[in-house]
């Protein structure tokens, strides 16, 4: 009886053990582009929160949104770009971490002007990016 109760203590501490490390392994991986871009830009996303919390002048709305999409924003250079050169990329994703930055940080200040300034950045690069290095919808 009691090596019965043993081999399922056992058994019960190997499942939540693997479980824990496959989720320790989860949160080290970067979000992939499109989820990065799915919860950002996506309907009723992450800018979409932000932009209508500063339209309506409610900053103190947009202050978890805008953590959120800097954290998100700082894993989009940790991935290889469907299309184009790595360096590109890089150099692109890395200015639009800036960017997420820069709105967070006037979020959090409480700088509509500077929030504005950084919506207006992050929409002028999402052009070149996506020229570069999203793929077309018949590759």
């Amino acid at each position: 009886m009691y090596r019965v109760i043993a081999i399922a203590g056992a058994f019960a501490l190997a499942v939540a053990f693997g479980g824990a490390l496959a989720e320790a392994r989860n949160a080290d991986k970067p979000k992939s582009i499109h989820d990065i871009m799915e919860a950002a830009h996506g309907d009723d996303g992450l800018k979409a929160q932000v932009t209508d919390a500063a339209k309506a002048n409610k900053l103190e709305d947009a202050k978890k949104p805008a953590e959120e999409w800097a954290k998100l924003a700082a894993d989009l250079s940790k991935n290889k770009p469907p299309v184009g050169e790595d360096d590109s990329c890089k150099k692109l994703s890395t200015a639009y971490e800036k960017q997420v930055k820069d709105l967070a940080a006037a979020v959090k200040d409480d700088k509509a002007e500077g929030v504005e300034k950084a919506l207006k950045a992050i929409n002028a690069g999402c052009v070149n990016c996506h020229k570069a290095h999203k793929k077309k919808k018949d590759e």
